[in-house]
């Protein structure tokens, strides 16, 4: 017992108070204890460990061995993310692999064997054949995401000591051959036979067949195994006793090489008889020769659509041998449609588009007629090529062509019925009345979608649509209106013209029957026409008059066209729309008469000459064509022509025009009425 004496009061309070506080952090320290850290935690640890056996540590090169192997959590906690790296080394070739738990990937020589609880363990198998040399020392290695607290054990190896097989087997291999005096040129099959005589299971069986160089491979079919043309292995794989496999291989004759084929077997026994692991198969090749040649003709070159036509094929052998298997292959292209066919000699199969002649004597000839439909669409260009089973000194003739260029030429016009005009439609020449019910009626413009027709104009002062024939009225009975041009995009229909409701002409286009009228205030003295008019990606372009300018109009703005001075009134007749450049056409009126006038881009060009230009169409390559009275320009040069271009296509890269009873194909001119008293305004060419 300790005795505390004060000396004072002052003493006696300051003792006091060191005594009250020390108890009281004594019972914090019991109440609530003591640490560093309270947000710190034991990382969890888990004692991976490996272990490998194998089921025979002996074994016979050759064969088969298992390696378990068994992954073993120890604990204290569970582990994650465990996986065993086990590569196979060089002496094994991996068979397969079983796994109580996870994958094994044999190309990483990975098992991914995932969670493994404390305690618990997880096993694999490998099997892998024992290779004849190599590293046989294999390795497992385990690793997962906790601390590991002891790695000695997270690695394992074992090492099988093979031995020489006292398996013993005789393999055999044969060769035949399909025909022993083939000719040169001529495929020819060699068949290989692989059979184990015994007494015992024969693995790792492989043929050497390569091709010498008087072949050239075609093809290789084997009922076991698999054969590889570059390497000339057939890897046939095990063979039992008493067993067989074959392999055909099919070539091609050459005219000059080595034609001694050899074939050798081997496999990974003992060989009892190795005088019968090899066989050869030599032909004794022929090389006649056969100058086989073939020609070709149509009767039309240029046929309508729905024609047909008549391809004449002639086949012939100019020797100096006869020629045998002679087949001559034409199979009609896309754009024709079979009728019927006749052979002097043999039969023509249209389904295989194969002519079978088969003999063919030294300097003979042989005859093949086909009928075909001519299609509105698909490829004309028909080959025909001739082969048989001797060798052709001369194949620059095994083949001929002959392409037929079908077209289909719209022209819209008017030809005079009475005292007024009929509204026609001439197709390559065969003219159709689009209003049987007047004579008051104008075709103007026409443009082909598809199989559709579409054709604008005026009948009875009244603005019309033709769609395949069918009429439709696009301006009220009360207004009189023209339909000058049509266009279809994207499956829309529009049409440019005028309308007059009382006061005077206005321009204005119908898009699918709706119109609208393009700006510009009309008065009792001056009008506004569309001309012609172009969709080009969903913008719509329309080009005409507005009073006394040239205009054209984009999505319903207006822009005006330079003209020269002293021109009194000026029209736009045409336009195109290329690669975002303008190209607009017409004409101005001065003092001294019409002048033909290009704006590219609002720039003007003053063409030379007089009169009117009507149209234009622009090439792929750049070249524009402007046609005119009596002339058409390209890249702004003139040519004479007799007649007005009103209207200009270019299709397959040339150029059409039409006017009058005319329309000129790259300048050349075709009359295609004989009926003075029509006019044609509107040219399409389709195929």
């Amino acid at each position: 017992m300790i005795t505390i004496y004060w000396n004072n009061t002052r003493q006696r309070n300051f003792f006091k108070q060191l005594f009250t506080t020390g108890i009281l952090i004594a019972l914090l320290f019991m109440q609530y204890g003591c640490s560093d850290d309270d947000d710190t935690q034991a990382a969890s640890t888990a004692d991976l460990g490996i272990t490998k056996t194998v089921n025979t540590t002996a074994p016979n090169v050759g064969s088969n061995i298992t390696f378990t192997t068994t992954a073993i959590n120890n604990g204290p906690d569970d582990a994650t993310g465990v996986k065993v790296t086990d590569n196979l080394p060089s002496g094994y070739t991996f068979v397969s692999a079983t796994a109580s738990t996870g994958t094994y990937t044999n190309d990483a020589g990975i098992w991914s064997v995932g969670d493994l609880s404390n305690g618990a363990n997880a096993t694999l198998d490998i099997t892998a054949t024992v290779l004849a040399t190599g590293d046989y020392a294999n390795t497992a290695t385990i690793a997962g995401e906790q601390t590991d607290t002891t790695t000695d054990n997270n690695s394992v190896t074992f090492t099988v000591t093979p031995t020489a097989s006292t398996l013993k087997t005789d393999l055999d291999v044969t060769k035949t051959v399909n025909t022993t005096a083939p000719s040169v040129g001529n495929n020819i099959t060699f068949t290989i036979t692989a059979t184990n005589n015994g007494p015992d299971d024969a693995t790792g069986v492989k043929v050497t067949d390569n091709l010498p160089s008087g072949y050239t491979f075609v093809d290789a079919t084997a009922l076991t195994g698999t054969y590889a043309n570059n390497t000339g292995i057939w890897s046939v794989g095990n063979l039992s006793n008493g067993a067989s496999a074959t392999l055909d291989i099919t070539a091609t004759i050459l005219a000059t090489g080595d034609y001694a084929n050899t074939a050798t077997i081997t496999g990974e026994q003992t060989d009892a008889t190795v005088s019968n692991n090899s066989a050869t198969v030599t032909p004794t090749v022929s090389n006649p020769t056969a100058d086989l040649g073939i020609t070709k003709t149509v009767n039309i070159a240029t046929p309508d659509v729905g024609n047909n036509i008549i391809f004449t094929l002639t086949a012939t052998n100019k020797g100096p041998e006869d020629a045998t298997g002679v087949k001559v292959t034409d199979n009609l292209p896309s754009g024709y449609t079979f009728v019927n066919a006749t052979a002097s000699t043999g039969t023509y199969t249209n389904s295989t588009g194969i002519w079978s002649i088969d003999n063919l004597s030294n300097g003979a000839s042989v005859t093949l007629d086909i009928t075909a439909t001519v299609l509105a669409t698909g490829n004309y260009t028909n080959t025909a090529t001739v082969a048989g089973e001797q060798a052709d000194t001369t194949t620059g003739n095994n083949s001929a062509t002959s392409t037929i260029t079908p077209t289909k030429i719209y022209i819209a016009g008017e030809a005079l019925g009475g005292t007024d005009p009929d509204a026609i439609l001439w197709k390559n020449g065969t003219a159709t009345l689009l209003s049987p019910s007047t004579n008051n009626a104008r075709a103007n413009s026409i443009f082909v979608s598809g199989t559709d027709v579409y054709v604008t104009g005026i009948k009875n002062e009244f603005a019309v649509l033709w769609k395949n024939g069918s009429e439709t009225s696009l301006s009220p009975s009360t207004s009189r209106a023209k339909g000058n041009s049509v266009y279809v995009s994207s499956g829309d229909v529009y049409v440019a013209g005028y309308q007059n409701d009382g006061v005077n002409a206005q321009a204005r286009y119908w898009k699918n029957g709706v119109g609208t009228y393009l700006s510009y205030t009309i008065t009792s003295t001056s009008s506004s026409v569309a001309e012609d008019i172009t969709v080009v990606s969903g913008d719509v372009y329309v080009a005409g008059s507005a009073g006394v300018d040239a205009v054209y109009w984009r999505n319903g703005t207006r822009i005006t066209l330079n003209t020269s001075a002293g021109s009194s009134f000026a029209r736009a007749m045409a336009i195109k729309v290329i690669d975002n450049v303008v190209h607009v056409v017409g004409y101005e009126i001065s003092p001294t008469g019409y002048s033909p006038r290009y704006w590219k881009n609002g720039v003007r060009t003053n063409l030379s000459g007089t009169g009117r230009a009507y149209s234009i169409a622009v090439a792929n390559n750049g070249d524009v064509y402007i046609g005119g009275e009596n002339q058409y320009w390209k890249n702004g040069s003139s040519t004479a022509i007799s007649g007005k271009a009103e209207s200009t296509m270019i299709f397959n890269n040339d150029v059409y025009m039409t006017g009058g009873t005319k329309y000129w194909k790259n300048g050349v001119e075709t009359i295609f009425t004989n009926d003075n008293w029509t006019r044609g305004n509107s040219i399409f060419v389709t195929n």
